[in-house]
């Protein structure tokens, strides 16, 4: 064999040898393999029994929810689809508002007050009390029909425009009406303007994409402010944080009367000190000039019985002790 073939001979045999080894190995790769598989679809098996049970569990845990919201879905369509629970809807959430806002049901706002203007009544859903008097009259309304007729899924844009007008329109004709009521003539302190509190914002948004001056239109012509529920909590939270400040004004102003009041109490009280120590000064002066005519003028007369006899030497007269001490001032300190 020629030198130059043993490398190439050399080659054939390792390739021999690695094939031979493969070969041998190859049905202890297959069981390894085939353990692997079998120990993967047992672990999957696990996991996909796990993810049946949670999934079970989740459904169980959810149902009692699901079917509320279902319930409360079903009372809200029902709600709006009926104009006099609407209205309640449109009340009560103004209640709540109210309630929310930190204002105090009987003292800052009251609900459903009755109101007589010559021959009518008039009953708005809430009157709101401010400092110095004034008073701010809202009224709810829930305006509907178009508004949810123009929400169709089936309608285009287009389609939808003619509802959102009437929609608009509707909005617009309540203002009016509220403004003919003339609030501000039944309630004292009333500003010449109204609130119309509509429940959800979306209802007013879609009525301003149609008619912009919408808002605009109701302040100019009939003197009512259109108010969602973001911008009536901002004002009546405004309106609590002016009462607040009120109160402490009016905390401070009767902490001074207090003040003087005490301070001239003080100042006749100390008045009497005065007269008495005045007084208790003479009583004094009157006792130690008794004191000494006592020791001068009637002590050694006294005295002279013991000498004679005529009381026993051991019996001695008590014999009083001038008072040194003066009545303080009660003026005060420098």
């Amino acid at each position: 064999m020629s030198p130059a073939m043993e490398p190439t001979l050399i080659v054939i045999i390792i390739l021999l040898a690695v094939a031979l080894i493969v070969q041998a190995m190859r049905p202890a790769f297959r069981r390894r393999a085939r353990e692997a598989a079998d120990q993967n679809q047992r672990e999957l098996e696990s996991l996909r029994g796990s993810v049946d049970r949670l999934e079970e569990r989740v459904r169980d845990q959810l149902a009692p929810q699901v079917g509320s919201v279902e319930k409360i879905a079903e009372d809200l369509q029902r709600t709006l689809y009926s104009p006099n629970r609407r209205g309640q809807w449109a009340e009560q959430s103004l209640a709540n508002l109210l309630e929310d806002s930190g204002l105090r049901e009987g003292h800052d706002y009251r609900l459903q007050q009755t109101i007589r203007e010559g021959d009518s009544t008039l009953r708005p859903d809430a009157v709101v009390s401010m400092p110095k008097g004034i008073k701010v009259v809202i009224d709810s309304k829930a305006v509907w029909e178009s508004y949810e007729k123009a929400q169709s899924s089936n309608l285009t844009n287009e389609e939808a425009r003619p509802y959102l007008e009437h929609h608009a329109d509707t909005l617009l004709a309540r203002a009016e009406e509220l403004g003919n009521k003339d609030y501000s003539a039944a309630v004292g302190g009333s500003p010449r303007f109204v609130l119309m509190f509509v429940p959800a914002d979306p209802i007013i948004d879609t009525a301003m994409k149609v008619r912009p001056t919408l808002w605009e239109q109701a302040w100019r012509r009939h003197g009512v402010l259109i108010a969602t529920p973001g911008t009536l909590l901002a004002f009546l939270r405004t309106v609590a944080l002016a009462w607040q400040e009120h109160e402490i004004n009016e905390h401070a102003h009767q902490i001074a009367d207090l003040g003087k009041e005490l301070y001239s109490r003080l100042n006749t009280f100390a008045g009497h000190l005065k007269l008495m120590g005045e007084s208790l000064d003479r009583a004094v002066d009157a006792y130690n000039s008794g004191v000494g005519s006592l020791k001068s003028r009637v002590l050694p007369q006294a005295r002279r019985f013991q000498n004679l006899g005529a009381v026993p030497r051991t019996e001695h007269l008590a014999e009083p002790q001038l008072v040194q001490d003066a009545v303080r001032d009660v003026a005060p300190e420098s």
